[in-house]
């Protein structure tokens, strides 16, 4: 009998994939810390009305 083949296919990611996904949540997280404190701006502004709008005082327990 013949041997079976095994199919072996691995997918490539981009190996810097990770690090930009950890950039990014980084990023996010610092600016709902400046935000829940009015210290970003008017972005930041938007956002903590947002936040505080959707779970009032909770909002500081959410960065």
């Amino acid at each position: 009998m013949a041997a079976k083949k095994k199919n072996n296919h691995t997918t490539e990611t981009n190996p810097y994939q990770d690090e930009i996904i950890l950039v990014a949540t980084l990023v996010i997280s610092v600016l709902l810390a400046l935000s829940t404190f009015n210290l970003a701006g008017i972005f930041g502004k938007f956002v903590n009305n947002i936040l505080f709008g959707l779970f009032g005082f909770l909002a500081y327990l959410l960065p």
